[in-house]
């Protein structure tokens, strides 16, 4: 009886062991798998955060272009304003000798047909 005791206890003993390298084994192989995930995460996060920084210097730089674009184009109208202000009394007067100023001599090709 004493020997079978024994031996239970062997076989106890030998499957705690097992148990336990299967314990490591698993802790181990979790470790490793977190940190290939960890390794993976990361390379995707800085591949992303590149293209978003790429992205976002893009439309930086077509934002300000759009700036400029619309400062020229107010610059330009202000311009245009001024012009319009400084001419417009000209052209109202041109305009008005154009009408109001009738030229009534008879042209020379329409004499030169009644001689």
């Amino acid at each position: 009886m004493e020997g079978s005791v024994r031996s239970l206890l062997e076989a106890e003993r030998e499957s705690q062991e097992i148990i336990q390298k299967a314990v490591s084994e698993k802790s181990k192989r979790m470790n490793d798998a977190n940190s290939d995930a960890q390794i993976e995460i990361n390379a995707f996060a800085n591949e992303f955060k590149q293209r978003f920084l790429v992205e976002e210097s893009q439309r930086k730089a077509h934002n300000d272009d759009l700036i400029r674009a619309q400062d020229n184009i107010a610059e330009e109208m202000a311009e245009i304003e001024e012009q319009y202000e400084q001419n417009k009394r000209q052209v109202v007067k041109m305009l008005l000798d154009q009408i109001l100023i009738v030229n009534i001599e008879v042209p020379k090709v329409v004499q030169q047909k009644f001689e």
